[in-house]
């Protein structure tokens, strides 16, 4: 299906691109967000006519006790179109992550991640609903372009993914500030929760602390201390590889690999697998298919020529990336740390003082663990930017002994 799409896809990362590199350019917000407006209402729209035909058949299947070889009939066209519309769906998703680029371009991607989940809970927030027949979608639309008029980068939450709080994300600082548009002064329980979870994100950012964010008491935000390193830079021309020799294997640092594949190659792949130090693998393909991104830097960011996109979005070409947990313990052993994995549980390295008595603990939640491998990170540079959050942590917690 995808295939329909693709000059629509082409249009939108060069679009992306060009606000990449110029994101002075805000006026260059109005039209990018007026074409993805088209595409979800197109798909919105493509959704709700196979969902006619569906029921049509289910209808149909119900009341007319067909015959034995009809009623298989029937069942197959209502499997099909079953089928079309969840790949309808998925372009939804699609679609949004255009958006979430927009948000990344202009946001501190550690300031995002909040804004995807329910205010008070590890929950994820539901995804947006309906641009069709949405009331208030002229209003936000108003709003939003008259913020850019004014020199303020804005984007309505539901283009996106990962902005699932608000109706309008302002993007003129490092964190994001989203607004509520209400063409009316009614309130209800509902809306009223909406506005205390926003207040509450607001805070959050601004004291740089909260007691329910994620439901969790005592969160503190600090700052990474070291500049992040990654390897995005050369995904794009990985895949390129990819794409003309079947096979593309690269190591940009030691205990880190990524892989692109076209064709299938178990023996290549095996033979590498064999000599790494208890590998730890992910299949960034099913987070694709899955709508699982999530709040990660988005990979058409990451993969910033068409071609290359699409032949990721069409599955033409697999993302791998591998973490040998061996080399982590080895870089945590030179910082005087022992490390341990744990299978399941938020958190999944556990971090403590080698050769002390009573030894500090910490740990790396596992969402950061996934996020090395979305967003092709430098293992050495997360070992470092641990050192330091682990210094304020000891800092944090003497502090507190003492108050």
């Amino acid at each position: 299906m995808i295939g329909y799409y693709k000059k629509h896809i082409f249009a939108l990362s060069d679009a992306i691109s060009e606000i990449q590199s110029s994101p002075e350019r805000i006026d260059l917000l109005k039209e990018f967000q007026v074409l993805l407006i088209q595409r979800i209402l197109n798909s919105e729209n493509k959704i709700d006519e196979l969902k006619g035909y569906l029921n049509d058949r289910k209808r149909e299947l119900r009341s007319s006790r067909p015959r034995k070889e009809i009623a298989k009939a029937l069942k197959k066209k209502i499997k099909f179109y079953q089928k079309r519309i969840n790949k309808h769906k998925w372009m939804l998703f699609v679609w949004r992550c255009f958006g979430d680029a927009i948000v990344f371009v202009y946001l501190d991607k550690f300031a995002i991640k909040p804004f995807l989940y329910e205010f008070g809970s590890s929950e994820e927030k539901q995804t947006a609903g309906r641009l069709a027949g949405k009331e208030g979608l002229k209003a936000e639309l108003s709003v939003a372009f008259d913020a850019i008029a004014h020199g303020v980068p804005a984007i309505l939450c539901d283009l996106t993914n990962c902005i699932r709080h608000g109706d309008i994300c302002l993007l003129g600082e490092s964190d994001p500030v989203v607004i509520e548009v209400k063409s009316s002064t009614n309130t209800n329980l509902r809306i009223d929760r909406q506005i205390d979870a926003i207040s509450g994100l607001h805070e959050y950012l601004e004291t740089d602390q909260s007691n329910k964010l994620f439901g969790v008491q005592n969160t503190k935000r600090i700052e990474l201390g070291v500049p992040e390193l990654n390897y995005q830079a050369s995904i794009t021309q990985q895949i390129a590889r990819a794409r003309e020799n079947g096979f593309c294997h690269q190591s940009p640092e030691r205990g880190l690999h990524i892989f692109a594949l076209s064709a299938i190659n178990t023996e290549e792949i095996g033979e590498i697998m064999s000599r790494l130090d208890q590998p730890i693998m992910f299949f960034l393909n099913e987070s694709k298919n899955a709508e699982a991104w999530g709040c990660y830097y988005p990979f058409v960011l990451s993969i910033d020529r068409p071609e290359e996109l699409y032949a990721f979005l069409k599955g033409d070409v697999s993302l791998i990336v591998v973490i040998e947990f061996g080399v982590c313990q080895a870089l945590a052993h030179e910082k005087g740390w022992t490390l341990n994995y744990r299978e399941s549980g938020d958190y999944a390295f556990e971090f403590a003082e080698a050769e002390v008595e009573k030894p500090f603990k910490f740990n790396l939640s596992r969402h950061f663990v996934v996020r090395i491998a979305h967003e092709f990170l430098s293992l050495q540079w997360v070992m470092e930017f641990q050192e330091h959050n682990n210094q304020e942590l000891k800092l944090l917690v003497t502090e507190a002994g003492d108050a």
